[in-house]
């Protein structure tokens, strides 16, 4: 359950906080179609209703395949597999640029979701992202607190990498990750955990002054979902629209962390622990 490129195609799956039958009409209804993706000439090959859709997109210089798998999740979500075929043939870009274009466009399709429930619900606008990851949940719990594993995708962008993280592992215990940016001064995000319950509850604050003032406050409640987990993100402190799209990045980096071989540092966290080297 993790995303997948292949020469002639790309695989995505994504959790989507509404049903199936609203996923499937906001394929399927041109206005709604036109809040998250924009006009497009899609040509409905097979329905299967609130279950599966195979569109033929017409693109030059051939139509590509699009399959969309619904699946109803625990608490009217639904689980979305795409996958984009066909593409071997396409000169305009490579099978994985299509994805990141996918990746920003199924964002904006849960963001429109989000809001729509936060409206219904009064809630307060904080940043709610939900996605299934390939790894059981005490190794998904782990990837947030084991230093060496948040390392490989936790703050990581397209041109940084992370050259220092430490974790005290306990209510009121902190960490500390320090960010490179190509061609740019470091960055440092700290931050105090406020509740630890592995594998299944973590919450903490999270403070970068180079990107954003004052204290945010991240909770993460994680769950068994099939052969993996289901993360519920909730992030307080924030203007939504401004962050969706980095965590959505960081997200898709944490599902290769997860998808890798099992090695020591994915072993239960505890106390205060620094990478190798």
């Amino acid at each position: 359950m993790t995303d997948t490129d292949r020469p002639d195609g790309i695989r995505l799956v994504r959790l989507i906080p509404a049903p199936p039958a609203e996923v499937s009409r906001a394929f399927l209804d041109p206005g709604v179609l036109a809040r998250w993706f924009g006009p497009a000439e899609f040509t409905v090959l097979e329905q299967i209703p609130e279950h599966k859709l195979v569109l033929a997109w017409s693109r030059p210089p051939e139509d590509t395949t699009l399959t969309v798998l619904l699946r109803p999740v625990p608490g009217g979500a639904t689980e979305l597999t795409l996958r984009h075929e066909r593409l071997g043939d396409a000169p305009y870009e490579d099978p994985a640029g299509i994805r990141d274009r996918w990746a920003e466009a199924i964002g904006k399709l849960a963001d429109l979701h989000y809001r729509a429930a936060t409206a219904r619900s009064g809630e307060d606008g904080a940043l709610r992202l939900r996605r299934v990851f390939p790894a059981a949940p005490d190794r998904l719990f782990a990837a947030w607190t084991v230093p060496a594993v948040m390392s490989r995708w936790l703050f990581v962008g397209p041109s940084s990498r992370i050259i220092s993280a430490t974790v005290d592992l306990r209510v009121g215990g902190g960490f500390s990750i320090r960010e490179r940016p190509d061609g740019f001064g470091d960055v440092d995000h700290v931050g105090e955990y406020l509740d630890v319950r592995a594998p299944g509850r973590l919450a903490f604050s999270l403070e970068v002054p180079a990107h954003f003032p004052g204290r945010s406050e991240i909770r993460l409640e994680i769950s068994a979902a099939g052969a993996g987990s289901e993360l519920a993100f909730t992030q307080h402190g924030v203007e939504p629209g401004t962050v969706r799209s980095s965590w959505e990045m960081m997200f898709d980096g944490l599902a290769r962390a997860c998808a890798s071989p099992v090695t020591g540092p994915w072993a239960a966290a505890s106390g205060r622990r620094r990478p190798p080297g």
